[in-house]
């Protein structure tokens, strides 16, 4: 018997090890099947058609110019109208506007259990340390405020204006005769440079001089 259980155990080491190789090599053709599998599906990924609602250019984009770039003042402009015109920031401003206001009284329940402890301080923590000892002590002071708080809310609103009734466009043509006492003159070398304000507004279609003077070559 002592012969025969050696060669049983060497037996059994023998279909151990076939078992082991057989296992790896059916883990190792498994793997080399799905090689490449995990990469081509990441590369192969479409969100659009997995991702309920996605869009790969939305309009939050144009706020972004990078890891370098500073702060967008359109997204602060943007938010502002937002918060004045969306329904979400009318919304928020109604719950601040009509929250009731808050109410601090000596009646409340925290301040209540505040005052229990107090009374009870002995029986909660007893006398059981040497320098433990019993002692009145009054520090609770109760006063009442009244806060009003304002708050400050950015409107916007924009008005269109029209033009009702009837009217029509016409053009006045006048004729004005100067009198001679109302010119200016002056000399430009060898010429006399004549100046006069029209009484009328408008425009001047057309303009003429008479000058008559002593001498002859002066006269136009």
């Amino acid at each position: 018997m002592k012969r025969i259980l050696p060669l049983i155990l060497a037996l059994v080491t023998g279909m151990a090890q076939a078992d082991s190789n057989s296992d790896y090599r059916a883990g190792s053709d498994f793997a080399h099947q799905i090689k490449g599998q995990g990469s081509s599906s990441i590369q192969g990924f479409k969100p659009q058609e997995s991702i309920p609602g996605y869009n790969a250019n939305p309009d939050e984009t144009k706020y972004y110019g990078g890891v370098t770039a500073g702060g967008d003042g359109g997204l602060k402009n943007d938010g502002t109208t937002e918060w004045a015109t969306g329904e979400t920031g009318k919304t928020i401003t109604e719950s601040f506007m009509n929250k009731p206001k808050d109410i601090l009284s000596p009646d409340a329940p925290f301040i209540q259990t505040g005052r229990d402890v107090v009374n009870r301080a002995d029986s909660i923590v007893g006398n059981t340390g040497q320098q433990c000892s019993a002692q009145q002590i009054n520090r609770s002071e109760f006063t009442n405020y009244t806060c009003e708080r304002d708050t400050m809310v950015e409107e916007y609103c924009s008005r269109t204006a029209s033009i009702t009734g009837d009217w029509k466009y016409t053009d006045e043509y006048r004729e004005v005769t100067i009198p001679h006492s109302q010119f200016r003159f002056s000399m430009n070398g060898l010429k006399l440079v004549f100046s006069v304000t029209v009484p009328v507004a408008g425009t001047v279609e057309s303009a003429s001089l008479s000058v008559h003077a002593g001498l002859y070559f002066l006269n136009s």
